[in-house]
């Protein structure tokens, strides 16, 4: 379904990527081995960057539209409902199967098991249109992959194209040499953000190396470097990691640097994004 709040004014922060739909189940203890237990609560929730960046986003008063796929189920639309409701435009196409995942939570322990959102996503299904009103494109860099890695690049092209900054989230180490032909397609990137294990492992992928980089880890100190310099931001204590924090943190780090903030103010923005759940 094309939702009725697709437009946006110009200046606005386009996160692109896949709707997932997480069920969090919460456990009393932690999941292990031929272990059984019955979970204590269980939450059909949004996940991945479509949901937290955009959100966090439009919570730090950015203006924000998200594209990308979804799945046409209940739970997929009922989210993309929610998206709308916290002031989110929605130009996700919708692609069966629907992306979900299965977290196992105990405390600071979490347990992801991803399935569905197999099916080859044409790059028709993300139109360069969704880039009207754009001033700033994020893309997913957990999305990259032979699912949608053509899709992405494909709307990545078209952005730089029309000179539009490009912003990427890292994926996992383990992920990057199976997103590799993707990665090394992408134009120039203004800013990568992840952890740093992330950031230094997919910048041996990438076909230049980006403008900026921020480093981010729980609460370790946030680490930019732009060229030569380098910004260390304090992070206060974290007693446990909320499901996507991290995500969160690049929606508060991109919506200030929209609204012209310099480096060292955007990673104490994404630092309060990311506490925010």
């Amino acid at each position: 379904m094309a939702s009725s709040a697709d437009q946006v004014p110009p200046g606005a922060l386009l996160v692109a990527g896949k709707l997932v739909v997480d069920e969090v189940l919460l456990c009393d203890a932690p999941p292990v081995p031929g272990s059984s237990q019955r979970a204590r609560d269980r939450l059909v929730t949004g996940g991945g960057q479509v949901w937290h960046t955009a959100r966090a986003a439009a919570r730090a008063g950015a203006t924000v539209a998200v594209t990308g796929w979804c799945g046409s189920d209940a739970d997929s639309a009922r989210l993309r409902s929610e998206l709308v409701a916290a002031g989110v435009a929605d130009r996700l196409a919708p692609h069966d199967p629907a992306s979900r995942s299965t977290v196992l939570v105990h405390g600071d322990d979490r347990i992801i098991v991803s399935h569905g959102s197999s099916g080859y996503v044409d790059p028709r299904l993300i139109p360069s249109s969704a880039l009207d009103g754009v001033a700033l494109l994020h893309l997913d860099g957990f999305a990259l992959d032979a699912v949608a890695g053509d899709a992405l690049v494909g709307l990545a092209s078209d952005a730089a194209a029309r000179g539009l900054p490009i912003t990427l989230e890292a994926p996992r180490p383990d992920k990057c040499a199976s997103s590799s032909p993707w990665l090394a397609m992408l134009p120039p990137l203004r800013a990568v953000l992840g952890r740093p294990d992330e950031i230094a492992t997919l910048s041996g992928y990438l076909a230049a190396p980006p403008s900026i980089t921020v480093a981010h880890d729980q609460d370790r100190p946030v680490i930019t470097h732009e060229g030569p310099a380098s910004i260390s931001t304090s992070v206060p204590p974290v007693e446990v990691a909320s499901l996507g924090a991290g995500d969160r943190f690049a929606g508060g780090w991109l919506a200030t640097r929209l609204h012209g903030a310099d480096l060292a103010d955007a990673a104490k923005a994404g630092i309060a994004a990311a506490g925010s759940a």
